[in-house]
């Protein structure tokens, strides 16, 4: 689905949100609604760098795995950084 939400009224947005949430099956969704996302959503495939990355959980919860990763790398960054410098 791309942009489900963009031309829909608040009522036909939660029929929706409710409809999606008993779909069974995958859905890939492209959406800017960072409230419908995050009350649909129950896996987050991210492509990032060439590289594919399963979330679990819904919108607020990627983004903060996605954050820590985020923190997690740079810190290796840094330590890779000094060991360079300190050689």
């Amino acid at each position: 689905l791309d942009e489900p939400t963009n031309h829909l009224d608040l009522r036909a947005v939660l029929w929706l949100e409710e409809y999606l949430n008993r779909w069974k099956k995958t859905l890939v969704v492209v959406s800017h609604d960072r409230e419908f996302l995050n009350s649909i959503t129950t896996d987050i495939i991210h492509l990032h760098d060439e590289t594919l990355t399963n979330y679990r959980g819904n919108f607020v919860q990627f983004e903060d795995m996605y954050e820590q990763k985020r923190r997690e790398v740079n810190k290796a960054f840094e330590r890779y950084e000094k060991q360079m410098k300190a050689a």
